[in-house]
């Protein structure tokens, strides 16, 4: 019922002024000449407002036809966030911790072992076009546990941002909530980091490093499957991600599992 109602809207734009074209006034100067009944007329004139009708039809779907297909292909053209290899996946890193006075000197680094959770995600369009490349892109995170029940959501951050402690105060913090992707470009968010003594781990973003060793409290997550559902947005961007990984508790680094894709962006029907 929807696409019947710019259907016919479209069918009475094009077959109103045929019906006033001077198609029935030849046809009545021709019917004079010819000496036709009155019936003959009618008849005629029936027949002609169905071709004019039938000629409309072809208008009005030929329209919305071609402005399906320009939509579908300016959607085309627009910035594609997908899941690429190795998609979501956990490999250990090493931590490098500084301890600084109260001037900004570094007296101290320590280096610790944790197990990293990440998702690798690029800019696929389907064509390139002048709106193919990805501005603004942020993402947020909704964590559950393995019966559902929802933990917390936070800001997601990118791998590749600036740490806090490397900005100035001053700065903006949607300077490295958001970032910008080309066609073609990969990028990197962080989902959560384990240390191999600890029964828990702990989701990981910029809020992280306001807590001793990353280990942020409203953070923590508990041993067993978590499942997370993720939402990236941007100019011509929405997609949904749900990933799901496994912390296997004390002396056991985090397991990825699973990380589905959707395509939130749909041409207009």
């Amino acid at each position: 019922m929807t696409n019947l109602v710019p259907f016919v809207k479209a069918l009475g734009r094009h077959w109103l002024p045929l019906m006033g074209c001077a198609g029935f006034t030849f046809l009545g100067i021709y019917g004079l000449a010819a000496n036709k009944t009155g019936l003959w007329m009618f008849r005629a004139s029936i027949v002609l407002g169905a071709f004019f009708f039938l000629a409309a039809s072809y208008r009005a779907w030929d329209e919305q036809f071609r402005e399906r297909h320009r939509l579908e292909s300016r959607i085309r053209g627009f910035p594609l966030i997908r899941v690429v290899e190795p998609g979501l996946y956990a490999q250990w890193k090493e931590l490098h911790m500084q301890h600084k006075t109260m001037t900004g000197e570094i007296v101290k680094v320590d280096s610790r072992r944790i197990s990293a959770l990440m998702l690798r995600l690029q800019n696929q369009p389907d064509t390139q076009a002048p709106e193919s490349v990805a501005t603004g892109v942020s993402a947020t995170i909704l964590f559950h546990d393995s019966n559902g029940n929802r933990l917390f959501s936070m800001d997601a951050r990118w791998a590749d941002t600036a740490a806090p402690f490397e900005r100035e105060h001053y700065d903006d913090i949607t300077e490295i909530l958001a970032v910008n992707f080309p066609i073609g470009q990969q990028r990197t968010l962080d989902i959560a980091l384990k240390y191999p003594e600890d029964a828990e781990c702990y989701a990981m973003n910029s809020d992280n490093y306001n807590a001793p060793d990353l280990r942020l409290p409203t953070h923590r997550l508990p041993p067993g499957t978590i499942i997370g559902d993720l939402r990236v947005q941007g100019l011509n961007i929405d997609c949904s991600i749900n990933i799901q990984f496994t912390n296997g508790g004390s002396g056991q680094p985090l397991v990825a599992l699973k990380s589905d894709y959707r395509n939130n962006l749909v041409v207009p029907q």
